[in-house]
């Protein structure tokens, strides 16, 4: 039975497309995937950056003791704008990042 189990979570992820550049980042938007590379904070929230990818964990805050270390995550990827900073009337910008962005919303450490 803990076999069965076992192989079934190993397959659960073998279908997942891996990521590892902002071209198949765009590629794979909607899909889940698999991204590895090196865990950092941001003001937003965790993020896994690999080349010129970064990808936000939005429900990790921060990484803690995994900051600088390798880390693989999962989840849906999406790019959304909707972090981005704005102006308003007045010329104030407020905080936010510079534009689209590659965001997973439920991570799952692996």
């Amino acid at each position: 039975m803990i076999r069965a189990l076992v192989l079934l979570a190993t397959l659960a992820g073998a279908d997942l497309k891996t990521v590892g550049s902002s071209k198949e980042a765009a590629a794979a938007i909607g899909q889940d995937v698999r991204v590895s590379g090196i865990a950092q904070d941001s003001k937003l929230s965790g993020v896994v950056v690999t080349g010129e990818l970064v990808v936000y964990c939005l429900d990790h805050p921060s990484w803690s003791a995994r900051a600088g270390k390798r880390i693989t995550v999962e989840g849906k990827l999406e790019q959304t704008r909707e972090l981005e900073a704005h102006v308003d009337d007045a010329g104030a910008i407020s905080q936010g990042t510079g534009g689209p962005i590659f965001v997973i919303r439920a991570c799952t450490v692996k």
